[in-house]
C-alpha cells in the first residue's frame, strides 16, 4: 500500500505516473489532501478530478490550532465550494482575526515589512524556545526578508560569524530551507539512527555547526543531517519562505503580508 500525502500538489502527469507503475506492481494506493489547499503547479486539477469520480471520505474538524477562533477564522476562509458549512466567508474571517489582533492594516508596502519585522523580532525576544516563520508570497519577497532577520540578529549577538553555502553565509543557531531534494542521503547524509536518509526540498530546520567542510542541522522533523556546503549548497535562510515552501510546516507563530491593489 501507498500512503500518498499532499496529493492535491501533484499534476496530472505526475500523478498518473505514480498510479501507473503503482498499478504495474498490484499496489493500493491511498491519496491523502485538500483540493482546496495549495494547487498543483504543473498542468491538470488531478486529485479533484479523482475525487469527482470516486468516493472519498472527509476529515472535517480542524485541529491544528487549537486556539479559540482560529479553527473557525481557518474554515470561513475554506474556498466556497469546501464541505466546511462556513466555507467562503472570507470577510467574516478577516473582522474575526482583525479583532483578535492578528491583523494589521497599513499605507505602504515598506511600513508593513516594517511592522511584521518588529513583530518577529518582538515574538522571539518574548519567546525565544518558540518556533517561528514568515510567509512570503514570492521569492522576490524573501530574500530580503531574510536578510532583514539575520542582520537584526547578528546585531542583538544572537548568531556569529559562519560559513559560505552558495550565496549565503550559515552560523550556529541560523534557520535553514533546503532548496533541492536529496532523498538517498547522497549530499546531506543523516546523522541519528532514524530510518528515513536525506532531505526534502522544503525540509526547515536549525544550524547545530558550521564549519568549512561541513554543516549539521537539526531538522523541525527531529532528524540530525550534515551537508558540505561546498559539496551541496541548495540551501537558503528559513526566516521567511515563500508560501508554497511552507506547505505541511508547523510553527508557534506565523506572519505573512500581502500588498492590496
Amino acid at each position: 500500500m501507498l500512503l500518498l500525502d499532499q496529493a492535491g500538489s501533484l499534476d496530472v502527469r505526475r500523478l498518473g505516473g505514480i498510479l501507473a507503475d503503482a498499478g504495474d506492481r498490484g499496489a493500493k494506493v491511498v491519496l491523502l489532501g485538500d483540493p482546496d489547499r495549495l494547487q498543483a503547479i504543473g498542468a491538470g486539477d488531478a486529485f479533484r478530478g479523482l475525487l469527482d469520480h470516486y468516493p472519498s471520505v472527509r476529515l472535517d474538524p480542524v485541529g491544528r490550532q487549537p486556539e479559540p477562533g482560529k479553527p473557525t477564522a481557518s474554515e470561513q476562509l475554506a474556498g466556497p465550494g469546501h464541505s466546511l458549512p462556513a466555507g467562503g466567508q472570507v470577510a467574516s474571517a478577516l473582522d474575526r482575526c482583525e479583532a483578535a489582533g492578528r491583523l494589521h492594516w497599513t499605507d505602504s508596502r515598506d511600513a508593513a515589512r516594517a511592522e511584521l519585522l518588529a513583530a518577529h523580532a518582538r515574538d522571539r525576544c518574548q519567546d525565544p524556545a518558540g518556533s517561528q516563520l514568515i510567509l512570503a508570497r514570492s521569492h522576490t519577497d524573501v530574500a530580503p526578508l531574510n536578510d532583514a532577520v539575520r542582520a537584526e540578529r547578528l546585531a542583538a549577538g544572537e548568531i556569529g560569524p559562519g560559513v559560505r553555502a552558495g550565496s549565503i553565509e550559515l552560523a550556529p543557531g541560523d534557520r535553514i530551507v533546503f532548496l533541492r531534494d536529496d532523498r538517498q542521503g547522497r549530499a546531506v547524509t543523516n546523522l541519528g539512527s532514524a530510518p528515513d536518509a536525506g532531505v526534502r526540498a522544503g525540509a526547515l530546520g536549525t544550524v547545530v555547526t558550521a564549519e568549512s567542510r561541513r554543516v549539521a542541522v537539526r531538522l523541525d522533523d527531529g532528524r540530525a543531517v550534515a551537508f558540505d556546503p561546498v559539496r551541496y549548497s541548495s540551501v537558503a535562510h528559513g526566516y521567511a519562505v515563500p508560501v508554497h515552501r511552507s506547505e505541511g510546516a508547523s510553527v508557534d507563530r506565523a506572519s505573512s503580508w500581502r500588498t492590496l491593489a
